[in-house]
């Protein structure tokens, strides 16, 4: 029996810039299979840049007569892609038992199942019982189990996959090469407007042991020749106190290895929880960029956008991050909900002030764009906010506008986008 993991080809064939990050959990849960001892292949079409003929000749040509189960991994950004490639399978390989999980189907089960015609829905994080869900092929919607600890999840399986793991680099910015994506943790308590964290129920954050997180990364090192790492989290720092001691162990376990390794990681804008020694500890251990979550300058979209923070926070950890001999990396959104030109204003002068002190080294500026499982999408959805080309069938999420802001237009939004964007000190 040969299992197929698949992050379907977007459907406009467009290479985003978050598609420089893998679904992580595609290889750890091909590393469950392969743990199984259950044959699996896993395929980043998305990454890979492939379009629904390629994909067709790669199921006609290149997999084995006895694969039986195709699961397939869908966010709200990538949807239409992958109701696509259900088509594609169904036309080549209709004998194949189809499964689909991931943020979109979680948010809307009932929705996919209807749409799709897929055998099997999984909702939620399901590493508990994925393997016995696939392999036993039970039909409908079908509720994943989370891992007790995640101490239990095997190594990613980087043997089984395509690309090579090296092919990923996290957004730009990267520090040394070769270079790949790694998880340290899972969860986020906070309840952000636009996030669809949420749908796998507000977890709250759950951390890998610093001995499990340090024998993967020796891993990588040593038998793949892995020199830095993109530790793609949501907040790995400012998310709560427990962090601290939590990444300074984990920092004496990379110093006391030996190894020459570089890293970044994203962080919350919070210096009542981020301690100064926490940030040197990092720095020590070959941490050298902070991406954070900044989002805006105007103090009344963060509330709207229940961020959780102050305006004046982001210069704050700023400066505690260049303390610390560290760069940072601001992600900012603009066309927020209930945003106004004023507030756009207010984003670019803060933008402006950061670049005068030196104080951001590099800026990625996103258009906020609604996902099913969001409480922005509800809002969207019952003003009647949203455009035809909604965030699921556009296939440019965070480039172009997808909803109707009711203070600003689509140029208006483009147009500061491009100047926050393009802001110099």
């Amino acid at each position: 029996m040969r299992v197929l993991l698949l992050n379907p080809p977007n459907w406009m064939n467009i290479h985003q810039h978050f598609t420089y990050n893998p679904n992580l959990g595609i290889p750890y849960i091909s590393g469950m299979f392969r743990q199984a001892g259950i044959d699996v292949w896993a395929v980043d079409a998305e990454f890979l840049h492939w379009d629904q003929e390629r994909l067709k000749r790669y199921l006609i040509e290149e997999t084995s007569s006895d694969l039986e189960v195709i699961g397939i991994h869908a966010c709200s950004f990538n949807y239409l892609g992958a109701k696509q490639t259900i088509q594609t399978i169904r036309q080549v390989r209709p004998d194949v038992f189809i499964s689909i999980g991931g943020p979109h189907p979680t948010a809307v089960p009932e929705e996919v199942l209807q749409e799709t015609g897929v055998d099997q829905v999984v909702v939620g994080e399901c590493e508990g019982n994925v393997v016995d869900l696939l392999l036993d092929k039970k039909r409908g919607i079908q509720k994943g189990i989370p891992l007790a600890s995640l101490d239990d999840l095997p190594r990613p399986n980087w043997v089984d996959y395509s690309p090579h793991l090296n092919h990923y680099h996290g957004n730009p910015d990267q520090i040394v090469a070769p270079e790949t994506v790694v998880m340290w943790d899972r969860g986020c308590p906070h309840n952000c407007l636009f996030c669809n964290h949420p749908v796998f129920g507000k977890t709250k954050n759950r951390r890998r042991s610093p001995a499990h997180i340090l024998a993967e990364t020796m891993w990588l090192y040593h038998d793949f020749g892995i020199r830095g790492l993109f530790v793609y989290s949501d907040e790995l720092i400012g998310m709560h106190k427990e962090q601290n001691s939590w990444l300074k162990e984990i920092s004496e376990g990379i110093v006391g290895s030996g190894l020459d390794i570089k890293w970044r990681c994203q962080g919350r804008c919070n210096p009542a929880i981020i301690e100064q020694e926490t940030l040197d500890a990092m720095q020590k251990a070959g941490c050298r960029t902070i991406m954070w979550g900044c989002e805006s300058g105007s103090q009344r979209v963060l509330d709207i956008m229940r961020k959780g923070i102050k305006v004046e926070n982001i210069a704050e950890v700023f400066r505690m991050t260049k303390k610390a001999n560290m760069r940072n990396f601001g992600f900012f959104m603009v066309g927020n909900y209930g945003e106004t030109e004023e507030d756009l204003k207010m984003t670019f002068e803060l933008v402006k002030k950061l670049r005068q002190e030196r104080l951001l080294d590099a800026i990625q500026v996103s258009i906020v764009t609604p996902a099913k499982g969001s409480d922005l999408w509800k809002i969207c959805e019952d003003e009647g906010l949203l455009l035809p080309a909604s965030s699921h069938e556009s296939g440019r999420a965070m480039y172009d506008v997808v909803w109707r802001n009711p203070n600003l237009s689509e140029d208006t939004i483009r147009r500061w986008r491009d100047a926050i964007d393009h802001v110099r000190g």
